[in-house]
């Protein structure tokens, strides 16, 4: 006997799904599985990055980031950065600030699922530059 109501899609084909640019945070994606149309416990997005996303957090979900190639750079809240890379899995804890910068392509699972209006984009602790941007700049001096 199933758990649940039979889905009405048995696969989800990733590239018949409109991609859409988010220039403000240097990626492309493609919203795999949503909250309106596969229910509302989880969400998948596929993400292409090249560049620096914003600093942000969401209240409602808990979120995973799946690395399936490239190189990813992650802090959270004012911990250290960590380099994320294919294979690798990184949980960003609800309501936790954190900032990722890198090339690289990933999913994006959100428990519950992400709806618009749940990420909150916020500045760095010490209200200067992003803490990742900032350590980029240290690197390459």
């Amino acid at each position: 006997m199933p758990l649940g109501p039979t889905p009405p899609w048995p696969l989800v084909c990733g590239s018949e799904i409109a991609t859409v640019r988010e220039e403000s945070n240097d990626l492309t994606l493609r919203a795999l599985v949503t909250g309106a149309e596969h229910g509302a416990d989880l969400s998948v997005s596929w993400v292409s990055i090249d560049g620096q996303h914003r600093r942000l957090l969401t209240r409602r979900s808990t979120r995973v980031y799946l690395v399936e190639s490239g190189t990813i750079n992650l802090q959270i809240e004012d911990g250290p950065v960590h380099t994320a890379q294919a294979g690798d899995l990184v949980v960003i804890p609800r309501a936790s600030a954190y900032e990722l910068a890198g090339t690289a392509t990933y999913f994006v699972l959100n428990a519950p699922a992400f709806v618009d209006g749940d990420d909150e984009y916020v500045a760095p602790a010490d209200g200067t530059c992003s803490t990742m941007r900032c350590h980029d700049d240290r690197r390459s001096s």
